[in-house]
């Protein structure tokens, strides 16, 4: 699998979602009643087709989506899939998958990928690991992902440490495209270029000044959003009645805790505009491979 020749050659970005629904794994992984929240999903597509149709550049983008959103909201992974949309595996449960013996991961990728390509009635060939939580040398588990997907954007890494997971454009020599998330030091924290909390925290300038960096001669940078990061109404947002279960310490944790990723999301699509009348979106991952039959 190799990059289209025209990928190493433009001032681009990949625009990208991992369409999720926060409120649902929130609660699920805390043992707590779950609530689906379709009407949030369906606005926040919206909100992210706006987005794309108001800028320059490709107006569809690759959707890394849970299994459990397509086992409650089927129509809607349709809906995005006929509007051009790559719809990709972001797990089925939105589970750490560091924490997953390998049977278990295999399992929730299987599931996943029925729920998905029953929904948009196509296969999925690619993933991304919930919360970037597959370890960069747990060869395992990306061996599994390989008899599933083309390719694979679970990677964070440094530059001068790609080499040592990426040969060809392959990840640990599989046969296995990956497209990394390029990562920065930067004080006070680490930087992952670019999106979630850290689009919030960093100046537009900040992130086109990396983008046009060296630091991207080889990678074209990657933006990744998710639905509750884009509404400033905050549908996702699990109250404190939701918590009521927890002991009255993590539930007021948790409450604070919320707003890292349901505040401040105007802001959010002001930076999103500018970078895009930048750095035009280049569309979905996998049309951005040529697949070489061997």
């Amino acid at each position: 699998m190799l990059l289209k020749d025209e990928y190493m050659n433009t001032k681009k970005l990949f625009f990208t979602i991992d369409f999720e629904d926060f409120k649902f794994d929130f609660l699920n992984k805390r043992g707590l009643q779950v609530k689906k929240n379709s009407d949030a999903l369906y606005e926040s597509y919206a909100c992210i087709k706006s987005i794309l149709e108001n800028h320059s550049g490709n107006k569809r983008c690759t959707f890394f989506c849970t299994g459990n959103v397509a086992e409650s909201s089927p129509d809607l992974i349709k809906e995005i899939s006929n509007d051009g949309h790559e719809i990709a595996c972001h797990s089925n449960e939105h589970q750490d998958v560091k924490k997953q013996s390998n049977y278990e991961f295999e399992k929730d990728l299987e599931k996943a990928i029925k729920s998905l390509s029953d929904a948009c009635g196509s296969d999925v060939r690619g993933y991304r690991a919930p919360m970037f939580s597959l370890l960069r040398d747990d060869i395992e588990k990306y061996r599994i992902l390989s008899k599933y997907f083309k390719y694979d954007s679970s990677l964070i890494c440094k530059t001068e440490e790609l080499t040592n997971y990426i040969s060809n454009g392959q990840i640990h020599n599989l046969n296995l495209f990956e497209f990394p998330i390029i990562q920065k030091d930067d004080f006070p924290i680490n930087l992952k270029m670019i999106g979630g909390t850290y689009l919030k925290i960093t100046s537009c300038e900040k992130i086109k000044q990396w983008f046009n960096n060296e630091i991207y001669s080889d990678f074209m940078p990657m933006i990744y959003m998710h639905p509750y990061e884009l509404l400033p109404n905050k549908p996702f947002w699990v109250s404190f009645h939701d918590l009521t279960k927890l002991n009255i310490f993590k539930n007021i944790y948790y409450q604070i805790r919320q707003h890292q990723w349901h505040s401040f999301n105007s802001s959010n699509l002001q930076k999103l505009s500018n970078l895009l009348k930048s750095f035009p979106n280049q569309g979905p991952l996998i049309e951005n491979l040529k697949i070489e039959n061997t």
